[in-house]
C-alpha cells in the first residue's frame, strides 16, 4: 500500500484521507492551512483536516519544510488552498494526485463548482490529475460525471464530488503507483478557466435595478451558497430618507435583510412589501 502525504483543508475533503486510510494506505502526514480565528468571537480553530489528523494520530504540517524527511511515495491534494511549488512536487517519486471538481481541461482554477452551476451544467465533472507546475494542467488518470440536481448548491456538490473523487482514487491508486496505469495528457486547446476565489464576493453581487432573470438568480443563489452568498443593495425608503441596505439570498426561498435573521420570502414581504423583485 502507498505511503501518502495528504494536502487539504476544508470539511468536505476529510472523506479523502478517511477513504485512503480505510483502504489500508499509510497516511504519514497531512499538510493543511494553519489554525485561523473563526466566528463572532474569533476563536482560533484548526482546519477540519487537522482535526481529523489529530483524531487518528497523523502528523500535521502547516508548511512544506519537513516533507522530504518523511520519504513519501505519492501525494494527494484536495482543496488545499496554497500553491504547491516545483520543489515540493519533486519530493514525491510518483507525483501528487489532485482531485479537481470539473471535467478537465474545462473549468481549470479555484472555483469550478460555482462556475458549473452558473453555466447551468447538468453534470459535474470529477478529475484525478497528476500535478505539474501549471494550474490544473497535468495529465489525467480518471474522470467521472455526477448529475447536478435543480436543488444542488456549491456546498452539496463539493460534498458529493469529493466523496466520489475519494472512491475513484481508492480504486485506481495501486494501479498507478505500480505503474499499471498511465495518465493521459489533457487537450490544452480546449481549456477554460474560472475566476479567482478573491473575486467571489464581487461575482455574487447583482444590481437590484437590473436584476438577473429568475433562472439565473436561482443559479447565483445556489452557486454562492454557503459562501459568499448572493447579495444586493436595496436603496430603501425609511423615515430618515433613502438608506442602502444589504440583502442576502439563500437556497430554499430564504432572504435576509441586514441585521436580521434569514426568513422565507413570503414572511419577508409581510414587513417589506415594497421589495422590488420576486423570488
Amino acid at each position: 500500500m502507498a505511503k501518502i502525504i495528504f494536502f487539504g483543508t476544508p470539511d468536505y475533503v476529510v472523506c479523502v484521507p478517511e477513504a485512503l486510510r480505510n483502504a489500508g494506505h499509510d497516511i504519514v502526514a497531512v499538510v493543511t492551512q494553519p489554525p485561523k480565528p473563526l466566528g463572532r468571537k474569533q476563536v482560533v480553530t484548526p482546519s477540519p483536516v487537522e482535526i481529523w489528523a489529530k483524531k487518528h494520530r497523523v502528523r500535521v504540517l502547516n508548511n512544506h519544510n519537513d516533507l522530504n524527511k518523511l520519504s513519501p511515495e505519492v501525494g494527494v491534494l484536495a482543496s488545499y488552498g496554497k500553491i504547491v511549488t516545483k520543489e515540493v512536487l519533486d519530493i514525491f517519486p510518483k507525483g501528487i494526485i489532485n482531485i479537481h471538481p470539473s471535467r478537465l481541461p474545462k473549468w481549470r482554477g479555484a472555483c469550478p463548482v460555482q462556475e458549473q452551476i452558473l453555466a447551468g451544467e447538468k453534470n459535474l465533472g470529477i478529475s484525478l490529475m497528476v500535478m505539474d507546475e501549471q494550474m490544473d494542467h497535468g495529465p489525467i488518470l480518471e474522470q467521472q460525471m455526477i448529475v447536478v440536481n435543480d436543488s444542488d448548491t456549491q456546498q452539496s456538490l463539493l460534498v458529493k464530488g469529493f466523496k466520489i473523487g475519494a472512491q475513484m482514487l481508492v480504486k485506481i491508486l495501486s494501479f498507478y503507483t505500480e505503474r499499471r496505469m498511465l495518465p493521459k495528457g489533457q487537450e490544452h486547446s480546449k481549456a477554460t478557466y474560472t475566476y479567482k476565489t478573491l473575486e467571489s464576493k464581487k461575482r455574487a453581487y447583482f444590481d437590484l435595478d437590473n436584476p438577473p432573470e429568475p433562472e439565473q438568480l436561482d443559479r447565483m443563489i445556489r452557486a454562492f451558497y454557503p459562501w459568499p452568498v448572493a447579495w444586493t443593495i436595496w436603496k430603501r425608503d425609511t423615515t430618515h430618507g433613502k438608506r442602502d441596505t444589504i440583502i442576502k439570498f439563500f437556497p430554499g426561498g430564504k432572504i435576509q435583510i441586514e441585521g436580521k435573521n434569514p426568513v422565507k420570502y413570503k414572511e419577508f414581504l409581510k414587513t417589506y412589501s415594497d421589495f422590488p423583485i420576486k423570488l
